[in-house]
């Protein structure tokens, strides 16, 4: 069951890929979906996008409980420094 919710996250992040390049689909989304699969380069690598796009929700967003699995990673301080948090 747990290899179906995997394939199904993973389609969904493609989906909402292909969905950007019609229209507007928040980064940090696809930042959070990959998080929530334990894709932790490929979390990184869209809030890094994020921050670069200027997206105005990702302070907000860096406190979501999806995120706690990144937080012990110097990556993640380095990200909260970058958008100007402590």
């Amino acid at each position: 069951m747990a290899a179906n919710r995997k394939e199904d996250a993973e389609s969904i992040a493609r989906e909402l890929k292909g969905i950007s390049n019609e229209r507007y689909v928040p980064i940090t989304v696809i930042a959070m979906v990959y998080a929530l699969l334990g894709e932790k380069d490929l979390a990184f690598e869209w809030l890094n996008r994020a921050i670069e796009d200027g997206t105005s929700t990702l302070p907000g967003m860096v406190n979501d409980p999806v995120f706690d699995g990144l937080r012990t990673y110097p990556r993640f301080q380095k990200l909260l420094l970058k958008i100007g948090l402590p």
